[in-house]
């Protein structure tokens, strides 16, 4: 994984979009991308916490409600 942050990838993707007739800015914008992420995309979909646990919620009983006030109306 050491090789995705290296200037030669980026400029080897720099060129490929310039090639493909991709606007200046936009392969500027993602050079920029590139660099300033610098980290390849595959860490960040691996966790290393467990699974999440369901939380235990209030209800109420069955039968019971909430009335509206009269300025509730």
């Amino acid at each position: 994984m050491s090789a995705w942050d290296s200037a030669d990838r980026r400029d080897r993707h720099a060129e490929q979009m310039a090639a493909a007739d991709v606007d200046p800015v936009a392969v500027q914008a993602q050079y920029g991308a590139d660099v300033s992420n610098a980290k390849h995309p595959r860490p960040a979909i691996t966790t290393t916490r467990g699974a999440a646990k369901a939380r235990k919620s209030v209800t109420r009983a069955m039968g019971t409600h909430r009335e509206r006030g009269e300025r509730g109306r």
